[in-house]
C-alpha cells in the first residue's frame, strides 16, 4: 500500500507543482494552458519542499496557481477530493507519495520547465527579456530584505513597482494575451510580492 498513491489529496491541499521539462507537452497540448500557470522568477523568495525553508530562487520556476489566497492547487477538486486532471498530472505529482516523500528528492536534479521552452513568439520573448532586465527580481528582493522596521521605502523602489505596473498594463493593451497569462509570461508583479514581506504601500494596482 505504501508504494500507490491513496488520491487522498493532500498534497493538493499544500502546494500546488513546480513544472519540469517532462511537463512541455502538457502545457503545449493545453492540459495545462498559459491562464493557469505562473512564473517564479529568478531571485524570487520561494518555499524549499525538500528543506523545509524559504529560499532565493537560482533560477526560474513556473508552477500550476492556486486558488485565491489559499495554497490549494487549482485542479483540485474539494467535494470529490481529486485532481480533475489526475490521467495527466505533472511529473512532480506522479512521482510525490505522502508516504514516501523521499522520492521528490530525485526531482530536485530534473531540470525544470522555463518559460523559454514554451513560447517561440519573438516578440513576446523580447518583452519577457525586456522585463527581466529592467525589472530586477533580484536586486528587488535584496532591497527589501535590507529594510527595517523603522525604513521607509526608497522612491527608486517605489518607482520600480510603478514601472511593473505600467509595463503590465501596456502589455495588455499592445498584444492580443489573456489577462490571466500576464502572471505567467511576467511573474508576480513587485506590487504583490511586496505583501509576503508584510509591507503595505498607498498604491493602488493600475
Amino acid at each position: 500500500m505504501n508504494g500507490a498513491c491513496k488520491r487522498c489529496g493532500e498534497c493538493c491541499r499544500r502546494s500546488s507543482p513546480t513544472l519540469h521539462l517532462e511537463d512541455r507537452a502538457l502545457v503545449l497540448r493545453g492540459v495545462i494552458p498559459f491562464r493557469y500557470l505562473y512564473t517564479l522568477r529568478k531571485g524570487e523568495k520561494a518555499f524549499d519542499n525538500l528543506n523545509q525553508t524559504l529560499v532565493n530562487l537560482q533560477e526560474e520556476l513556473i508552477k500550476v496557481k492556486e486558488k485565491g489566497d489559499t495554497r490549494e492547487c487549482i485542479f483540485f477538486d474539494p467535494l470529490s477530493s481529486s485532481c480533475t486532471i489526475y490521467e495527466h498530472r505533472p511529473l512532480q505529482c506522479r512521482v510525490f507519495l505522502c508516504s514516501r516523500p523521499e522520492h521528490s528528492k530525485a526531482l530536485s536534479k530534473r531540470k525544470k520547465l522555463q518559460r523559454t521552452d514554451l513560447v517561440s513568439n519573438p516578440e513576446i520573448l523580447t518583452i519577457i527579456d525586456a522585463h527581466n532586465q529592467r525589472v530586477d527580481m533580484a536586486y528587488f528582493i535584496e532591497t527589501l530584505e535590507s529594510l527595517s522596521n523603522s525604513d521607509r521605502i526608497r522612491d527608486e523602489t517605489v518607482e520600480l513597482i510603478l514601472y511593473d505596473l505600467h509595463f503590465r498594463e501596456f502589455i495588455k493593451e499592445k498584444l492580443p494575451l489573456n489577462p490571466d497569462e500576464i502572471q505567467f509570461y511576467l511573474g508576480r508583479s513587485l506590487y504583490e510580492i511586496l505583501k509576503d514581506f508584510g509591507i503595505e504601500l498607498d498604491i493602488t494596482p493600475l
